[in-house]
């Protein structure tokens, strides 16, 4: 039987959708025969694709400037959550779709045939090669979504505090307070985005370091000397302009070690319950604002962690 099926091209620069195309081809056979059909023709269909804009509903803000556009990450939690068609409706109904449509989906990039997860560009000739680099990355959505209910702690648990609690228990101190600074980092970043003061604004929303008698700006200075010289002494130490955080591990909180001459103390042990009360404070603002999902998704899917590494097969 004949069937209308769809060859479509996501038309990406910098990550960005900015326009589809598509060619349609009337065939019969196999549901697996016309999508070998559609996967051999994508060179030739993608040079002559009919183009089409973005639907007006997805819109992109950059600074100030508004567009019609689309990230490419953004269209991957579509894909992910089952929503990807509200992409291709213009299409659909343009050429009487059937109700669900055969089809093929590329992403072309800067001109050149794209699949994702796979380096199949020859860039002088723009066409298939035999071999393929496949990465492969253990997708975090279908494991922490399900009936519309996010895992978030199980998700940043896993991801980060493995590691800090691990280190921790085996008494590397040192790498578990770094991977905390740096874990902290990635929550400003999935928060805030890639913006200056992120991480200090991330502990003075969702932490009580006051309760430890410590500010996010000596955090801040600590974390700089840390991550980058393994040392407590950040340019605003040295200058005075910020007092000098050291830590010390105990079950309880120490009277005589509160302040002296050079550093001022502080206990890891209460900063992790801090951290993780912080945490749980944070993750209920997906469930009060459940559009912080889709922005969060957007940058966690940038993210890399020991559990979802990505690897090469080479096939």
């Amino acid at each position: 039987m004949k069937e209308t099926v769809f060859n479509i091209f996501l038309f990406i620069d910098d990550r960005t959708i900015n326009e589809l195309g598509v060619i349609c081809h009337e065939i019969e056979g196999t549901d697996e025969d016309k999508l070998e059909f559609l996967r051999v023709n994508v060179d030739k269909d993608f040079k002559n694709a009919v183009r089409f804009k973005i639907p007006s509903i997805f819109k992109l803000k950059v600074g100030e400037e508004e567009s019609i556009a689309l990230t490419y990450d953004r269209y991957r939690e579509m894909v992910h959550t089952g929503t990807d068609g509200t992409l291709f409706e213009n299409i659909y109904r343009h050429y009487k779709a059937s109700d669900t449509p055969l089809r093929c989906i590329t992403t072309i990039v800067n001109g050149k045939v794209m699949i994702e997860g796979q380096d199949t560009v020859n860039v002088s000739e723009t066409k298939f090669v035999n071999e393929v680099y496949e990465i492969l990355q253990p997708d975090y959505i279908t494991e922490y979504f399900s009936e519309n209910k996010f895992r978030f702690s199980d998700l940043i648990n896993d991801d980060f505090f493995e590691g800090i609690k691990s280190t921790f228990q085996k008494g590397l101190y040192v790498s578990s307070i770094k991977l905390m600074m740096s874990f902290i980092d990635t929550a400003a970043y999935l928060d805030f985005g890639d913006i200056n003061g992120n991480f200090k604004s991330w502990l003075d929303k969702y932490s009580k370091l006051d309760d430890m008698n410590i500010s996010s700006s000596e955090l801040w200075e600590f974390r700089n000397s840390m991550l980058h010289m393994t040392n407590l002494n950040s340019r605003k130490n040295i200058d005075g302009k910020v007092e000098r955080l050291q830590f010390y591990i105990s079950e309880k909180n120490l009277e005589h070690l509160k302040r002296s001459d050079t550093h001022k103390y502080f206990n890891y042990k209460e900063l992790i319950s801090v951290i993780a009360n912080g945490i749980e404070k944070w993750g209920e603002t997906y469930s009060i604002d459940r559009n912080k999902i889709h922005e969060f998704i957007e940058r966690y899917d940038q993210i890399v962690s020991d559990k979802r590494y990505g690897f090469v097969k080479i096939n």
